[in-house]
């Protein structure tokens, strides 16, 4: 009997949203695969009903056992910070439509993006994911990006990290025709350690990039977990003794934050900045990565996060081995005309959905 590794699993996503909530992709061409450092998916599980505790049958144990819902089946993906997987994750935790710009022809694009507005709706755009190890083969569907975190910590790579929720619906690799064989992973190309820059002006424009000894920027949407409503429908058509799963996967209140560690100077702008309240405009994170192509100027693969208007809620200093170091928490504001937090990907793809 065969045994297997983690590392014998196979991943993959829709290389597109799903054309609409729960519409899984099953076919090569619709599919990219992906490796991640996190644990990939769960298997499908369903919540069961018993009857322990009722009164009537002379005894405490029960007699029948059925079935109701599929759980949501849940997914930890990241790896160090690429400008494929990453952003196509970012995008879809953002929801909303991005805008390319061709910079090169054919070989250099800008995709600027925001968080989907309120007039378009809580859902956010859906992705089929697959996990395949031995005989546990899955495709979830409607899976949604519930958090999204980008990570550097200094001399190391930076990362990104994606929590993913998925509605319970669910298919068996061997139950697609014909026969789907996922895509193998694609060359990626990475963010460089020492190409990472943080600025922001309270006032004048301050570049932090040399003190920085950690940052985390975090999205979350909170997204409401089984909302179970009448009319979802049943894995097995017609028949709800299979389970059921749910036909949505709306987010809650969304959230932004950055947390970062810089080396403590003379000037404790950033103290400062929370002692006097200070509206902070234009901070801004940019992470860099290899060079796009030979043309003049030269230009890199980047992931740009701006916040336009930010105040920093604590500045507390620490120590980080023998050197002193400020701790700083900052929170997004909404500015009259503005943009809660814009995004910035360049990279080779014309699109980025």
């Amino acid at each position: 009997m065969a045994e297997f590794i983690n590392q014998d699993r196979v991943l993959a996503m829709s290389a597109a949203p799903e054309s609409s909530f729960n519409t899984i992709v099953e076919s090569a061409a619709g599919l990219m695969g992906i490796v991640t450092t996190g644990q990939g998916f769960t298997s499908p599980m369903l919540d069961k009903i018993n009857e322990q505790g009722k009164l009537g049958s002379g005894d405490e144990f029960t007699r029948n056992i059925r079935n109701d819902y599929w759980q949501q089946p849940t997914g930890d993906l990241g790896d160090d910070l690429d400008f494929k997987v990453a952003p196509i994750l970012l995008r879809r935790a953002a929801g909303g439509t991005a805008t390319p710009t061709e910079v090169v022809a054919t070989e250099c694009f800008d995709h600027d993006f925001t968080l989907q507005s309120k007039a378009a709706g809580r859902q956010l755009p859906s992705t089929t994911f697959w996990d395949v190890v031995g005989g546990d083969e899955w495709g979830y569907a409607g899976g949604v990006v519930d958090q999204f975190v980008m990570q550097f910590q200094t001399g190391q790579p930076p990362k990104y990290s994606a929590s993913i929720m998925t509605s319970g619906f669910h298919k068996a690799l061997s139950a697609v025709s014909p026969t789907l064989t996922l895509p193998e992973p694609q060359d990626l190309e990475y963010a460089y350690s020492a190409d990472i820059l943080l600025e922001l002006n309270d006032g004048s424009l301050l570049n932090v990039s040399e003190r920085i000894r950690s940052l985390t920027f975090t999205l979350r949407n909170n997204h409401r977990q089984n909302d179970r409503r009448p009319g979802d429908s049943p894995l097995v058509a017609n028949d709800y003794s299979k389970g059921a799963y749910v036909k949505r996967c709306l987010r809650g209140d969304r959230e932004c934050s950055v947390e970062y560690t810089l080396l403590g100077d003379e000037n404790k702008r950033e103290y400062l900045a929370m002692l006097n309240n200070t509206a902070i405009t234009g901070f801004r994170i940019l992470a860099r990565g290899p060079r796009i192509g030979t043309g003049s100027p030269a230009r890199y693969n980047e992931l740009e996060i701006s916040l336009p208007k930010v105040k920093v809620m604590e500045a507390a200093r620490g120590n980080d081995g023998n050197d002193v170091t400020r701790a700083i928490r900052i929170m997004a504001l909404k500015g009259a005309g503005q943009n809660y937090v814009n995004f910035r990907v360049r990279n080779r793809m014309s699109t980025l959905s």
